[in-house]
């Protein structure tokens, strides 16, 4: 059983150094491209290397055009994290669980060696309550891990949140500049292009995290099971002295789990980074077909063709409609969805009533 726990202790605490690393990473290597006016500078249109936003990594601040806004929030949302009551390390809980095993071990020498009835009835007592410290100590430190593990998932969500805002917030500055440009009549698509490449390269990596992430998955589903039918068929043995950690089949079920539960984080985050992705690729979308509709009314503008213009109005008239249109079957929607989920509400409570009931009734 000492050999399973600290296995488990090891396997947890493994993955808390490496979330460590990546976050320590990430607050190591970032830089903030400049903005003037709402739009990057000439200079920052190709960063260097060095300077270009990070696909898994995220600074101290957004970059958005309210200033110091999304440095605030960023670290608003980090200074939110839930802190442990006491001051306990992990450290300082194992020295303790240590000493006390020393302690256990040399009152078991002196248990074998005393006659007495006595003293060999004081020896077992003091060594239940050493026991007892030892399982308390125990079952603090996994609790200190767990909370560990806790804090640095929500340090994670808060970094996968600012590097959606900093995307959302680069898109958005090369949207207004590109509309300030075709204002102007000196249209500019060479930012346009660099961020429609930014956000394939996003897309990509996302599909290849998730597609990992699935076979890792897929992997541990069938193991678990296999585990399942094995320890279905074998036989316990009460008195094994066997503490090889192969052999403990609900250690490995719960391995196991635990894995899957990390994964699910895992495809938790890239989900949203795949959100944002497509959401920010969907703005572009719309960004160049207004583009190409401009470009075409001022073409036919400086034409002087009266049948093309005639031709456009038409045209503009119709996607006038059709956005109606549009509008009015999202509204409809939205009631319906609306209305499906107060439903669903009111059954989960009516369902809910009589259990409570009958809980409170025992």
């Amino acid at each position: 059983a000492d050999a399973g726990s600290s296995s488990v202790r090891a396997m947890a605490w493994a993955l808390v150094v490496r979330h460590e690393s990546e976050v320590h990473a990430a607050w190591q290597g970032v830089s903030i491209l400049p903005v003037t006016n709402g739009c990057h500078g000439r200079d920052s249109a190709k960063p260097s290397p060095a300077q270009k936003t990070p696909r898994c990594n995220v600074g101290t601040c957004v970059q958005n055009t309210s200033g110091q806004n999304g440095q605030h929030q960023h670290a608003k949302s980090v200074d939110d994290q839930p802190e442990r009551t006491d001051g306990t390390t992990p450290a300082e809980v194992k020295r303790g669980i240590q000493e006390l095993e020393a302690k256990f071990v040399a009152q078991l020498g002196e248990l074998q060696a005393c006659s007495g009835y006595q003293r060999v009835d004081r020896l077992r007592r003091q060594l239940r309550t050493h026991m007892r410290a030892i399982e308390a100590g125990a079952e603090q430190l996994a609790n200190i891990r767990k909370e560990h593990i806790q804090d640095v998932e929500q340090t994670r969500i808060s970094k996968v949140k600012t590097w959606c805002q900093m995307s959302h917030s680069d898109v958005a500055a090369k949207i207004t500049c590109a509309e300030q440009a075709m204002h102007a009549g000196t249209p500019n698509t060479e930012d346009i292009i660099a961020v429609v490449g930014r956000l394939r390269q996003d897309k990509e990596q996302t599909d290849m995290d998730i597609i990992q992430a699935r076979q890792c998955v897929q992997q541990l589903t069938n193991r678990s099971s296999k585990l399942e039918a094995h320890i279905a068929k074998a036989t316990d043995d009460a008195w094994s002295v066997a503490d090889e950690e192969e052999q403990d089949v609900p250690l490995q079920i719960w391995k196991a789990a635990f894995e899957l539960q990390a994964l699910a984080w895992r495809l938790s985050h890239v989900r949203t980074k795949q959100l944002c992705v497509l959401e920010d690729r969907w703005k572009l979308l719309k960004l160049h077909r207004m583009m190409r509709r401009q470009q075409d009314v001022q073409a036919a503008e400086s034409s002087g063709d009266v049948t093309e213009i005639t031709r456009l109005r038409v045209r503009l008239e119709q996607l006038g409609e059709n956005a109606q249109a549009r509008a009015v079957a999202a509204k409809a929607r939205i009631t319906a969805e609306l209305e499906r989920a107060s439903v669903s509400q009111r059954e989960l409570r009516s369902s809910a009533q009589p259990r409570s009931a009958n809980l409170e009734a025992t």
